[in-house]
């Protein structure tokens, strides 16, 4: 028979193979692009694959297990799905699922497994490495750059609604719906001023792209062997060894523009998409902790509901960025938590400053 331990293991295994055979068979049915939906389908029998091989595991050792639904799971990857998309809903996925592996390794060394078992189990951890990676290879990878704007704009917004907030709940103790408007303006003057310096930016450095994307071209054309010794040099400079760039540089101009796009990956994002996701995310990391400043009379319970709003939202954004990063959510966390403390300290200091000079002018 199985260790306690290693049994309980297999339990909780049975269970998540289940719950993510649902699951995908549940995003299956709200995707709309049939290679998706196919690939979702894949991956939801892969996951009864799973499920069945543990459930006969423990059914040969006379262990009988009650799967069961996690509902609550279901319903809000079900509604990060509609609101998030299937980019980021399947790089969640990943993440959620990455222990998955940890779990079936561990139990690897079982006396009470055969070769055969122990092989099946081999075979299984690298489906669950292989099967998602359809998804990070099309959607996280091309999305990580404007993941990265997203979240710059939403810290800058979330720190400074926590500046705001405080030094102003200090200055205007009776007024909430005062501390509101000031923030809305701020937000919308902040998240404008963010689009055109990350329009224009962006702008730059395609033209920039342009620019040496031509000179590259014609260098190739006229001097072949020179534009290959400068293709190199960047290589080597990236950290490649020399004979390993050489024949790199020797084999990309022949695909066309692929080479520019190797060496300048960063400058062919589009500018318009880019600064969007950094203003609106900005406005929405002011608006949306604020509102209730608009909902309670008191500022002191509308400071502390804006606090924790502030605290849900980064753990959110904590959560994403590990998923399409492939981090550690908890290093995540605690990176936002303490520049939340920080902040908070220093407007807090701030706050006391205007209250104490207002009441000199008084």
């Amino acid at each position: 028979m199985f260790s306690k331990e290693n049994l309980n293991i297999i339990m909780e295994l049975a269970n998540r193979e289940y719950n993510s055979k649902i699951i995908y068979r549940m995003l299956a049915d709200l995707e709309f692009n049939l290679e998706i939906k196919e690939k979702l389908e894949c991956l939801s029998k892969i996951e009864e694959k799973h499920e069945e091989f543990l459930k006969s595991l423990l059914g040969k050792r006379g262990v009988k297990i009650d799967l069961k639904r996690n509902k609550i799971k279901i319903w809000i990857l079900r509604a990060l799905r509609i609101i998030l998309g299937i980019a980021l809903i399947s790089a969640i996925m990943e993440f959620i699922e990455r222990s998955v592996v940890e779990k079936y390794m561990s139990i690897l060394d079982e006396k009470e497994l055969n070769t055969m078992e122990k092989e099946k189990i081999k075979e299984i951890i690298v489906e669950e490495l292989d099967q998602k990676r359809y998804f990070y290879n099309k959607f996280t990878l091309s999305l990580s750059p404007y993941i990265k704007n997203t979240v710059i704009g939403l810290n800058d917004g979330l720190v400074e609604i926590i500046g705001i907030v405080m030094g102003l709940s200090l200055a205007f103790p009776s007024n909430p719906s005062l501390i509101f408007l000031i923030v809305l303006i701020e937000s919308l003057i902040g998240g404008a001023s963010l689009f055109i310096g990350y329009f224009m930016a962006g702008r730059f450095q395609r033209e920039a792209y342009n620019g040496i994307s031509e000179r590259f071209k014609l260098i190739f054309r006229f001097a072949p062997e020179r534009a290959l010794e400068e293709f190199t040099d960047r290589l080597v400079s990236m950290g490649i060894e020399r004979s390993f760039s050489e024949k790199i540089a020797r084999e990309l101009p022949k695909k066309g523009d692929l080479y520019m796009k190797f060496l300048f990956k960063g400058f062919m994002l589009n500018e318009f998409k880019s600064a969007l996701c950094v203003s609106i995310s900005f406005i929405f990391g002011m608006l949306l902790p604020a509102i209730p400043f608009l909902i309670f009379k008191s500022t002191v319970t509308a400071l502390l509901a804006t606090m924790i709003s502030v605290m849900a939202i980064w753990f959110l954004t904590a959560f994403i960025i590990a998923a399409a990063s492939e981090g550690s959510l908890k290093r995540k966390f605690l990176e936002l938590v303490f520049m939340t403390i920080v902040t908070s300290i220093i407007s807090y200091g701030l706050g006391l400053l205007i209250k104490f000079y207002s009441s000199r002018q008084i």
